[in-house]
């Protein structure tokens, strides 16, 4: 609205003398808050598997999170979670690692928003998780992983020292904590050792 006149201001704050139109406000395209949210733009993730027991993760986010969804390709009723013990489970959730068999090694794209970061709780003792979207490092600011005990699996074990996406990974915890896996940042390192008897008491 505008005023087409505007007279003088009274004591008490008001105006007198205005007389009030409608203005032309056509041009004018009013916003929801989904206009303003920024559009995330999907991944592609591909992720190799060879004949038989994979590790495997999912490293994106996807709508049906449901084995055959993801790893069409998997045999149905093999996806297993570990706690403790194995768990034969239907879905796959981000950050969590899995045995999972196939009858061919072969590969599988998975689309979906992209994970940047994941924070994960560990039990002391082994834990299998899984990574993001891209290759991920491990922070573990309490140190809680033992030297040298993240492991992945490719017909065999071996040492990692990254994280690929789709893939699980073995690694062992020596206390319970957090660890985060970021694109970003150094890779986990070894702390250097302190030798806490330096100023001890001697006999």
């Amino acid at each position: 609205l505008t005023a087409d006149y505007l007279g003088s201001y009274e004591s008490d704050g008001t105006i007198t003398g205005a007389v009030w139109e409608a203005s032309d406000i056509s041009g004018f395209t009013p916003h929801n808050d989904e206009d303003l949210q920024e559009e995330t733009i999907d991944v592609d993730v591909n992720v190799s598997n060879n004949a038989g027991w994979n590790l495997v993760g999912l490293p994106a986010g996807v709508e049906d999170a449901s084995q055959l969804s993801v790893y069409p390709n998997s045999i149905g009723g093999t996806l297993n979670s570990y706690d403790a013990t194995y768990v034969i489970v239907d879905n796959l959730v981000p950050g969590e690692g899995y045995w999972l068999r196939f009858e061919e090694a072969g590969n599988t794209t998975i689309t979906g928003a992209p994970i940047s970061s994941l924070t994960l709780s560990l039990t002391a003792g082994w834990n299998l998780i899984s990574g993001i979207s891209t290759l991920g490092n491990i922070d573990d600011p309490a140190e809680i992983i033992a030297s040298g005990a993240i492991y992945g699996y490719d017909n065999s074990y071996s040492e990692a020292n990254t994280i690929e996406p789709g893939k699980g990974y073995w690694i062992n915890a020596l206390a319970d904590g957090d660890i985060t896996i970021s694109s970003g940042g150094a890779a986990k390192t070894i702390a250097a050792f302190t030798d806490r008897t330096v100023k001890a008491n001697k006999l």
